[in-house]
């Protein structure tokens, strides 16, 4: 078959079983994918790439109280390519004007095994997996400026080898419980925790000859890293029904990650000698929600939520350079987070069905000027059915207001459409076709520190970002024949901004903006 963009693409699976005694299933795809970038460094940038997607799994003893669940995924991807890489000063005979071209050999390789069981007891269901994930990346870089090229400042060099291999393991324990029948009181749960490690290396070696002076520029990078991420999430819902037409949920979830390690960066050359090292990320999050759902009549549902989130994001960091160094403290920050909801379902007619929601929130302290601060959604949908044929028409609103004392942050987003289908009782015509509308509108500040020498304070600006998106499409399936189905379809997009039409465009691809 084709993939996207005429990609080669294959797909194939695989199943056996013999019932009470084991289930089999492999999935096996291949996608080629070939691209020359052109609008990039004008081909400079290349890839003619293979990856292979494999996913097997085999359950041992299958509907059983007591199942044995096997499993294993590999994903590879080869092949050749172009890459470049920028020169950030000039020393000796290397141009910062130029790029260093590479020829590259991709080769990357993700392997996931794991073994775990699924079991029932006491009125419990309980699934427990442990799987180990190892990720290899060993691609080779070699000079590429010995090619064909469409450009004239790729820098000549004399000898340019590059090797930065990137491996690590992570192994992952899953957990999840939960009440197998329909009770008063029921409850779920789930736990997830992983400990990853990673370590690379890069080592260049690079030597450019100077014609004019007969003198060779020598350059020698050397950057070793390893980093640790352990990760911790777990949800507990627990569900309390005291009548048909009541029902109580609250759902609590902690997500825990902590990232550390050291990076070491240094640069030889005649001139230069570099080091830098990096400490530690640590992200704290913990969420709860308690929902009330009401139905006092079959055809009406009332439905009010509170939810509240707590986050506090920690870093510490660390540089060194040649003759000093210095620490940063450990820097930790808080957000608390605020909302209610409320909500409405209700079938007016036969085949009719109606839901209204919307969501008012307040966040104290946002980590990032575009978070969400003094926030409210709304929403309404509506869809009939009936005789072979199904109408949708939906809206959605999202106003989001953060100021701040340096930047101030705002956007608003409104959407709606409406999508229709239509079968035959025979099921051998059928139409399909929708149009939907999306506006977003954002304003935000720019704090200039670093401001030009002859400017003696900081400058502030303001960015504006309009986008009106319009898709539609439709589409038609026929059954001629029971061995013959022709299916014709169309489809379109289009933004038209703030209607202000397409910006004029210099040579040879960048936009010139007023």
């Amino acid at each position: 078959t084709m993939g996207a963009a005429t990609d080669p693409y294959q797909f194939h699976t695989a199943h056996a079983e013999k019932h009470g005694l084991y289930r089999y299933d492999m999935r096996n795809s291949l996608v080629r994918y070939a691209n020359q970038l052109p609008m990039l460094w004008q081909g400079e940038h290349a890839l003619d790439a293979e990856r292979m997607f494999q996913t097997h799994d085999l359950i041992l003893m299958p509907g059983s109280r007591f199942e044995i669940l096997l499993g294993y995924d590999r994903n590879k991807q080869t092949g050749p390519g172009f890459s470049s890489a920028g020169i950030p000063d000039r020393i000796g005979v290397l141009d910062r004007t130029n790029f260093l071209r590479y020829r590259t050999d991709l080769r990357r390789v993700n392997n996931n095994y794991r073994a775990g069981v699924n079991f029932r007891v006491v009125g419990l269901a309980v699934t427990a997996i442990q799987s180990f994930d190892n990720y290899k990346e060993d691609t080779v870089y070699t000079d590429g400026s010995v090619f064909p090229t469409q450009v004239g400042n790729v820098q000549p060099v004399e000898s340019l080898t590059r090797s930065d291999p990137f491996h690590g393991n992570t192994p992952v324990t899953q957990v999840a419980v939960r009440t197998e029948k329909e009770r008063r009181v029921g409850f779920h749960g789930r736990f997830v925790y992983s400990s990853g490690q990673r370590n690379a290396a890069l080592d260049e070696n690079l030597t450019a000859l100077d014609p004019q002076s007969n003198r060779s520029t020598l350059r020698q990078t050397f950057i070793i890293g390893d980093a640790s991420r352990k990760q911790g999430t777990g949800d507990f819902t627990v569900t309390f029904m005291p009548t048909k037409r009541l029902t109580l949920t609250n759902t609590s979830a902690v997500n825990s990650t902590r990232i550390t390690g050291g990076a070491q960066f240094v640069e030889v050359s005649s001139f230069v000698n570099e080091q830098l090292r990096f400490e530690d990320l640590s992200v704290r999050h913990v969420t709860n929600a308690t929902e009330a759902s009401f139905r006092p009549i079959d055809k009406v549902s009332f439905y009010g939520a509170y939810r509240f989130s707590t986050r506090r994001t920690g870093t510490r960091s660390a540089f060194e350079f040649p003759g000093f160094g210095f620490e940063e403290p450990l820097v930790e920050i808080d957000n608390d987070i605020h909302s209610g909801g409320a909500g409405l379902r209700w079938m007016p007619a036969k085949g009719v069905r109606a839901s209204f929601d919307f969501e008012v929130g307040r966040a104290d302290r946002p980590l990032t000027p575009v978070s969400e601060r003094k926030f409210h959604t709304e929403s309404a949908r509506v869809q009939w059915r009936g005789r072979g044929a199904t109408l949708t028409a939906n809206f959605q609103s999202k106003i989001n207001n953060n100021p701040a004392s340096l930047v101030s942050y705002s956007s608003e987003r409104r959407g709606g459409g409406f999508h229709g289908s239509w079968a035959d009782p025979d099921g051998r015509v059928t139409l399909d076709g929708g149009y939907q509308y999306l506006h977003l509108d954002t304003a935000a500040g720019i704090f200039n520190l670093l401001a030009p020498p002859e400017q003696e304070e900081p400058s502030f600006a303001r960015t504006f970002y309009t986008s009106n998106l319009h898709t539609g499409s439709f589409g038609a399936r026929v059954a001629a024949h029971e061995r013959v189905v022709l299916y014709v379809g169309y489809s379109i997009a289009k933004d038209t901004g703030d209607g202000r039409g397409s910006l004029p465009t210099a040579e040879p691809f960048n936009p010139v903006y007023p």
